[in-house]
């Protein structure tokens, strides 16, 4: 009886392997397609290509070393001919260099109080709590003022119209 399963088994187990896909593999390496598209600008990749399988640079996955040179050299180019971002405006610059003093101060203050905070461990939570209520108190002014030097600086940025294309 073991005999009959066994001689029936076999020829089971025979047609289970598939030929063919061994021999497919041993034929020529699986090139991956790039894991995302190529830019338009760029053209169209290389048509002959080595049969070598390489990682590509910048994420595009694997290939062959001629499409990864070809890859390369286009994102040189691209480095190469990136416009320019354009100067801004003195007015602009003015009033982001007025927000960022306005931040060192309230940065500054800020500081100290955690400093305080720090070296008085002696202090109970609700003398903690009151030093942070007078740090509000005195610095509402502050605040009030980087606001509404923050609030200038973006309608201002609105306002200024960008001459130059729009950077890609």
């Amino acid at each position: 009886m073991i005999k009959y399963i066994s001689l029936l088994l076999i020829p089971c187990l025979l047609y289970s392997v598939d030929t063919r896909e061994i021999k497919r593999d041993l034929e020529k390496p699986s090139i991956q397609r790039p894991s995302k598209s190529f830019p338009k600008h760029w053209g169209a990749p290389p048509e002959v290509q080595v049969r070598d399988i390489v990682k590509l640079p910048d994420g595009f996955g694997k290939g062959s070393s001629t499409l990864a040179e070809w890859i390369k050299e286009n994102i040189k180019n691209d480095k190469e001919n990136r416009p320019k971002r354009p100067e801004l405006p003195a007015e602009i610059k003015e009033k982001i260099n007025q927000v960022i003093d306005k931040e060192k101060v309230l940065r500054q203050a800020k500081q100290e109080l955690f400093e305080k905070l720090k070296e008085s461990k002696e202090l109970t939570k609700e003398e903690k709590q009151e030093l942070i209520e007078k740090f509000k108190r005195d610095n509402a002014e502050n605040h009030k003022q980087l606001k509404e030097a923050q609030k200038e600086l973006q309608k201002k940025i609105r306002e200024t119209k960008q001459e130059a294309d729009r950077r890609i």
